[in-house]
């Protein structure tokens, strides 16, 4: 059909990617700037999300190529963007603040609706998110300070030791309520995510496995997710560090499947499974 309206088709080698440079450029770029960053519902959206970006790419986008006003090649390329989502956290500390992650020159940022800040207890794994905001400034981080004093009452005797970063909402006002508690500060070296591995690792668990797959709508959403995430992380996932148990439920006695049957739950939208023995 090509050859017949007088299109001559070149076939790439295999595993020559720069063969076909232009439409691999294109293709990495629908991914980082929509499909990556939207849940998909169905075909059907897809098509307007792709004929959207299409009419910005064609109209609006800036090419820098598009200097040339010289004709070229036609490059069709079979390969298309998957779909993914958006949203969330980047680095912090046991005290964690999660973050939009950092996006390069030129590309779009997807609008945040808030700065989780969360603490995760080394011994237990127990991770607890203390609240969201738009604006964490160093009186609203000293507050959840409290907060996280108050909600452990007597257990604030267990606490030892607070390792954070060096982010400017940290205030010396935020050390103070530790210290008065018995609590020491630990600070991060600069660039030196291993000082703090533990909470960097559930960082980057909560953003593969719910923030970059939902499609955030508002504060409360994002309020909600969170909540749905925390208890299942304490309440269901099993952690290596624990023998297989949950921070705050221990391992089950052996029973016999032949008697039981497995039920699978799946809370925060779908996105995670769960599993239950039920007789």
């Amino acid at each position: 059909m090509l050859a017949g309206a007088g299109i001559e088709v070149v076939k790439i080698p295999p595993r020559s990617p720069r063969s076909n440079a232009y439409a691999e450029r294109f293709v990495l770029t629908a991914r980082t700037e929509v499909t990556d960053r939207m849940l998909i519902f169905g075909q059907r959206h897809l098509r307007t999300l792709l004929a959207q970006y299409e009419a910005h790419y064609n109209g609006r986008r800036p090419i820098a190529a598009a200097s040339s006003t010289r004709p070229g090649p036609i490059t069709l390329s079979p390969t298309s963007p998957e779909s993914g989502s958006n949203a969330g956290p980047s680095s912090a500390a046991s005290s964690a603040n999660t973050r939009e992650p950092h996006r390069g020159p030129g590309q779009h940022r997807w609008p945040s609706f808030g700065t989780p800040q969360a603490v995760i207890e080394h011994a237990t794994r127990c991770i607890r998110i203390l609240g969201v905001t738009l604006h964490p400034t160093g009186e609203w981080t000293t507050q959840q300070a409290r907060n996280l004093l108050m909600d452990l009452g007597g257990q604030a005797d267990r606490m030892k030791f607070m390792i954070r970063d060096r982010g400017s909402n940290f205030t010396a006002a935020f050390d103070a309520v530790l210290a008065d508690a018995g609590i020491r500060t630990v600070l991060c070296n600069v660039r030196t995510p291993r000082m703090n591995a533990i909470t960097e690792r559930w960082i980057g668990g909560c953003r593969r496995e719910l923030l970059d797959r939902t499609l955030v709508w508002n504060q409360h959403h994002l309020r909600r997710i969170l909540r749905d995430y925390e208890s299942h992380h304490n309440q269901h996932r099993p952690h290596r560090s624990l023998h297989g148990a949950a921070p705050l439920k221990p391992l089950p006695e052996p029973v016999d499947l032949d008697q039981h049957r497995v039920r699978r739950q799946t809370p925060v939208g779908g996105l995670i499974n769960e599993y239950r023995l039920v007789a």
